[in-house]
């Protein structure tokens, strides 16, 4: 949330990764009532290092926005976390994804 009030992470990405969590802990609980424990995925792995590394360059930026540092290329790496975190929200969907066929399986499995 910080990042958005900063400009930095775009807050239509920053719904769909809410969007994204709150949909994953929807399913572990659907599943959970059934008995079937949803393990971590890769995809939810990869998603968290993604995020890791958005963050650290969002924190680059802000911290060289506020000492003053490398002014004239603050907008590159600005935009460079920008991409970063794009690029680790479309990991995230896909992980979610990933996450909704596994629950679909299970369904139609304990259906009967």
């Amino acid at each position: 949330m910080c990042f958005v009030i900063d400009g930095i992470f775009p807050a239509i990405l920053f719904l769909l990764v809410v969007y994204r969590e709150l949909g994953i802990l929807f399913i572990r609980n659907l599943m959970l009532k059934k008995g079937v424990t949803l393990a971590a995925r890769m995809g939810g792995k990869i998603k968290t290092v993604a995020y890791i590394v958005a963050e650290s360059a969002a924190l680059i930026v802000v911290t060289l926005q506020r000492l003053s540092v490398f002014e004239s290329l603050s907008p590159y790496f600005k935009t460079g976390a920008v991409i970063i975190f794009l690029i680790s929200v479309i990991i995230s969907v896909v992980s979610f994804f990933d996450y909704l066929v596994i629950y679909r399986k299970t369904k139609s499995n304990h259906a009967g």
